[in-house]
């Protein structure tokens, strides 16, 4: 299974950082959301210019240790825009936000 990081760093405090995404069912806070809405532990988010639904479950949420886990939680299938067979059917995620200082936060 591949796995991904991406990270970066924000010139922000990191409770400033957590309090802007800390919300799963808020992800207005990335770039061309068209739509986000939370179902029980499901997040349905659509992006601008695309026909399709991305459906991610919670699966733990720490407001503490600022971050919180998901997944996939349907077959994403991507097939108009990249061709047949194109599909996701395995996603599992988290996110952390780090203080970097009193100023700065590292965002995983």
């Amino acid at each position: 299974m591949a796995k991904h990081r991406a990270e970066t760093v924000i010139e922000r405090p990191a409770d400033e950082v957590w309090a802007r995404i800390r919300d799963f069912g808020d992800v207005s806070w990335i770039p061309n959301t068209a739509t986000s809405r939370l179902e029980g532990d499901d997040r349905h988010v659509t992006m601008r210019g695309s026909d399709f639904e991305v459906v991610q479950r919670l699966l733990s949420h720490d407001d503490a240790n600022r971050t919180y886990a998901y997944c996939l939680a349907a077959k994403l299938d991507l097939s108009a825009l990249f061709g047949e067979g194109h599909e996701i059917s395995h996603l599992e995620s988290r996110i952390a936000v780090e203080p970097k200082g009193p100023t700065t936060s590292h965002v995983i």
